[in-house]
């Protein structure tokens, strides 16, 4: 059984999980240090974040793409209850993707669902 809780087979689902484990892995391999001062850079967003919240929206893809392949076989399927909650965390930030990011950095006040002001 895979973590999806089917067998996962064909080359796609392996590799799918497989992937994520070793993601997984490297994020738990680092230091605290790192993990504190690491920034990365996504095209998508307007500046580089820090790894909790690259680690967030792993999470997220691979919640919602597990529930697309469970739907597949149980049409009653769900998000994983576990991760929901780091789901939320997440939403002001990328609800304000979508009215386009301001092309410096925004203020931003409030948790866990910030209200941004462009400077």
């Amino acid at each position: 059984m895979g973590a999806l809780g089917r067998d996962v087979t064909g080359r796609a689902g392996r590799g799918f999980l497989s992937a994520n484990e070793a993601l997984v892995v490297r994020y738990e391999s680092l230091d605290a240090q790192t993990r504190e001062d690491l920034r990365i850079s996504l095209a998508f967003l307007p500046m580089p974040v820090d790894v909790a919240t690259v680690a967030g929206l792993r999470l997220s893809e691979f919640t919602f793409h597990t529930r697309d392949v469970e739907v597949a076989f149980d049409p009653a399927a769900v998000l994983a209850s576990a991760a929901t909650g780091p789901l939320l965390d997440q939403a002001g930030m990328l609800i304000g993707r979508i009215g386009g990011w301001p092309e410096a950095p925004a203020t931003c006040v409030g948790d866990p669902f910030p209200i941004c002001e462009r400077r």
